[in-house]
């Protein structure tokens, strides 16, 4: 089976000039990230269809400072809803926490880097962000009866943006993740040659 493998594993003591490089370029990361997420939330005008929790994946298991995982898909959400508009505090809480589980996800595909694995993390994400939102908006809303029923009709009714879900997450993470290891692979060569 195919094995992913993060950034380099290399051990560098922290605020010394040798991790100066290696902060740069994951915050240059950070920051195509969030910008591939927030473009996808204004641009694409598909529902439930962007890169944020791919980016939240992906951004889990490439980067090694905790805060970045945590800070990535918060501020992502954060500037396309400054341009978009905020929405019921309960269902925003619930979008957010969702893409926080996407990074935490991708947080155990980086302990155990295998194709598969990550595969499987990317589905337990769009399902978790359709439990969570959903039932949030079940919780939050009067459209449904509070019971069993209510729900069931929410989760029902929810069930083609699901699709779009699952479709953008696969699109972007396989991109994602596809354009980093050709880079990694590409990289790799390039060391070698000019070794």
């Amino acid at each position: 089976m195919p094995m992913l493998r993060p950034t380099c594993e290399t051990t560098i003591a922290p605020n010394t000039t040798a991790n100066r490089p290696a902060f740069a370029f994951e915050a240059a990361v950070f920051a195509v990230l969030a910008t591939l997420g927030v473009c996808s939330r204004l641009l694409i005008e598909i529902p439930n269809f962007s890169a944020v929790a791919a980016c939240a994946l992906f951004g889990g298991f490439y980067f090694r400072r905790r805060w970045m995982v945590v800070a990535l898909p918060i501020v992502t959400m954060l500037l396309s809803d400054l341009a978009l508009g905020f929405y019921s505090p309960m269902l925003m809480a619930s979008v957010y926490l969702s893409l926080a589980m996407a990074a935490a996800l991708g947080r155990v595909v980086r302990s155990n880097p295998r194709l598969g694995f990550g595969a499987g993390a990317m589905l337990a994400g769009s399902v978790l962000f359709f439990l969570c939102t959903n039932f949030a908006v079940w919780a939050g809303s009067q459209w449904y009866t509070q019971d069993l029923k209510g729900l069931a009709h929410c989760f029902t009714l929810a069930l083609p943006f699901f699709r779009y879900t699952l479709m953008s997450d696969v699109l972007f993470a396989s991109a994602i993740f596809g354009a980093w290891a050709l880079a990694r692979r590409f990289g790799a060569r390039a060391a070698v040659a000019t070794a």
